[in-house]
């Protein structure tokens, strides 16, 4: 699992207009991704309405000048940024105006095959739900037991990844969020609890 995205991604398996491969993503009633008529030539574009950019395509894939340029102490080449691991579609004809945010707490997402008097629908809302990572810490001023770990950071989870499958009915959500790891002693961490509410 990556550990950071630059964009939100969505992937919407299957379902695609066999005459004008053309598809929308709407949440509330704002366009997340759009891929235009006889965008069906790259990747899986021919078998996924919106689908997976493979980490070795162009517009995604690391150059060799990217990896010549990693020096020895470098955990990354020097070309990399997070949208490297953004796996949405984005080859041309496909575009994500707005998927630069994250998934909206309850927000109605509308799916568009299609295109004019043939235009087909897929519509439903996304779980009201906020998550928070609470990253417990032995502080050292009490016994070592999970009643006594210290609270030392609380983390607002992003949903940014939505997978959905139109024909099972089915839907993926992920939440991600980070920390820096070096703000506390490495031996001291204990545990990462995942809870909804407000933090």
């Amino acid at each position: 699992m990556a550990v950071e995205k630059a964009r939100t991604d969505i992937v919407v398996l299957g379902w695609i207009d066999a005459d004008s491969h053309a598809g929308r993503v709407e949440i509330d009633g704002v366009q997340w991704l759009d891929r235009a008529a006889g965008a069906a030539n790259e990747g899986d574009s021919a078998t996924h309405l919106f689908g997976w950019h493979g980490k070795g395509e162009s517009g995604r894939a690391l150059s060799d000048k990217d990896w010549a340029s990693t020096g020895p102490d470098d955990l990354l080449p020097g070309g990399y940024t997070a949208l490297f691991n953004n796996f949405h579609r984005r080859s041309p004809r496909f575009s994500g105006p707005a998927n630069n945010q994250p998934l909206p707490p309850g927000g109605a997402v509308v799916i568009r095959q299609g295109a004019g008097a043939g235009e087909k629908t897929f519509g439903f809302h996304l779980p009201d739900s906020r998550f928070h990572a609470r990253i417990r810490t032995h502080c050292g001023t009490c016994p070592d037991t999970p009643a006594r770990w210290c609270l030392a950071e609380v983390i607002a989870l992003a949903a940014d990844t939505l997978i959905v499958a139109p024909q099972a009915g089915q839907a993926t959500i992920l939440w991600r969020g980070g920390w820096d790891w070096a703000r506390h002693p490495a031996a001291s961490y204990r545990a990462v609890d995942i809870d909804p509410g407000e933090g």
